[in-house]
């Protein structure tokens, strides 16, 4: 009974406290609610933030679930949510919630992004925070180099799934910044018992140093063709004019090689890289 009472004393409180807050910013019209900013949440919920923030939250959840406030593309749960996390930042699920949540139809996924974003900080034992949020940048942003490193974050968290691993790596080749993937293969290295797993990444880490090898002899490539005016038909002709110090070798054992069109080549098929478009 005393829990029962307890509670309602809370609710009351809270709701005192939002009438205050709701003053205080002079909403002119009874029939549209407008809600505080952060700043002045904060400053008038005092020491009853957590408290405040727990009453926000609710409001979220129950403005999320309302099919009528769906229909219109739910547009008091962001601000409802923001002050939820602004009250309470150490709320957890919070970030989780915007992560997934607000990437529903109608909804900005970049705000989505920037909101959880935070939580990834916040959290560093958190893997689905940078998980969600890899998959924000991948799937609805287009910003592949951002879906990397998220995901090479959450790869590192105590209790990540084995699969983000492998999906950093794959990211990191899609997002153009090899550089990612082969650094989280160098740091799991020690991690993997199993020796036809440690084969299968040692294969990957191949493929990511034989491209930015590629990348880098490329470079060198588009230098001597701007500088000489020619097209170099063999790494010896760059070797001798000293714009590289050894003919170099791919990391499957091969030499690289140049077509006639200038285009370096390795041994291998290149990974599927590409890097991210510009919408301007």
């Amino acid at each position: 009974m005393r829990n029962i009472l307890l509670i309602a004393m809370l609710f009351f409180v809270t709701q005192q406290l939002h009438k205050q807050l709701i003053q205080y910013v002079h909403a002119e019209s009874t029939s549209h609610e407008i809600l505080p900013d952060p700043a002045t949440a904060i400053t008038l919920a005092m020491g009853y933030r957590p408290l405040v923030a727990d009453y926000y939250w609710l409001r979220t959840l129950s403005e999320f679930g309302d099919l009528a406030w769906q229909k219109k593309g739910s547009p008091r749960v962001v601000p409802l949510l923001k002050l939820t996390l602004a009250l309470d930042p150490q709320f957890e699920i919070g970030y989780e919630f915007a992560a997934t949540a607000l990437t529903v139809d109608g909804m900005d996924p970049q705000i989505a992004h920037d909101i959880a974003s935070p939580g990834i900080a916040l959290f560093p034992d958190n893997w689905r925070i940078p998980f969600y949020i890899s998959f924000i940048a991948m799937h609805y942003l287009d910003d592949n180099p951002r879906a990397a490193q998220t995901m090479a974050i959450a790869a590192t968290r105590p209790e990540a799934p084995s699969y983000t691993r492998m999906l950093a790596t794959q990211l990191a080749a899609r997002g153009g910044v090899p550089e990612i993937g082969l650094a989280m293969l160098q740091a799991i290295f020690p991690t993997i018992d199993d020796p036809d797993l440690r084969n299968e990444y040692e294969e990957k880490a191949r493929y990511l140093r034989m491209e930015l090898d590629l990348r880098e002899l490329q470079k060198i490539i588009e230098h001597y063709k701007t500088t000489q005016k020619d097209i170099p038909q063999n790494f010896k002709k760059l070797l001798s004019q000293g714009f590289i110090p050894n003919i170099p070798i791919d990391p499957f054992g091969q030499n690289y090689f140049i077509d006639p069109e200038g285009h370096v080549m390795g041994s291998k098929p290149r990974l599927n890289i590409h890097e991210k478009k510009s919408h301007e």
